[in-house]
């Protein structure tokens, strides 16, 4: 009833290409070299966390990623954070196609749907991407 009467707001999204940019930046510095399909890399982050990396599939232009952010200390109580990554070179930008088993995110969905979806469900995947990518480099033992 409120919603009615209240004015429909136009929301703004923000720039999904600028997220994606830097997800590719940070994805280089965990992972600087791209190597053929089947290869994991592993980082341990701190004592309580791990970040494993897959390269599943490796072109010309393309790689795409799965990324698992495993926290240790909770296995138990928290599951793993699973992104899986489509890694555009000539572009230079990471897109989180797919999180814990959902994908195939479309720009929008209308405010009510039937996968309970957020407006910017496809932004909001690649903002939590960006801040365990974040997290990960901060947290980073040094070399």
């Amino acid at each position: 009833m409120l919603e009615t009467l209240l004015p429909r707001r136009s929301r703004h999204f923000h720039n999904q290409t600028r997220v994606h940019e830097i997800n590719f930046c940070m994805l280089r510095q965990l992972l600087p070299s791209l190597h053929p399909s089947g290869t994991e890399v592993t980082h341990s982050i701190n004592d309580a966390s791990r970040l494993i990396i897959r390269i599943k599939e490796c072109c010309k232009y393309t790689t795409v990623l799965t990324l698992i952010m495993r926290l240790e200390a909770a296995s138990r109580l928290v599951s793993d954070m699973v992104f899986e990554i489509r890694v555009y070179h000539d572009l230079c930008v990471a897109e989180a196609t797919h999180y814990q088993g959902q994908g195939r995110f479309q720009a929008t969905y209308p405010r009510h749907n039937d996968r309970g979806y957020h407006e910017d469900e496809k932004h909001q995947a690649n903002r939590l991407l960006q801040e365990c990518l974040k997290y990960s480099l901060k947290h980073l033992p040094a070399k």
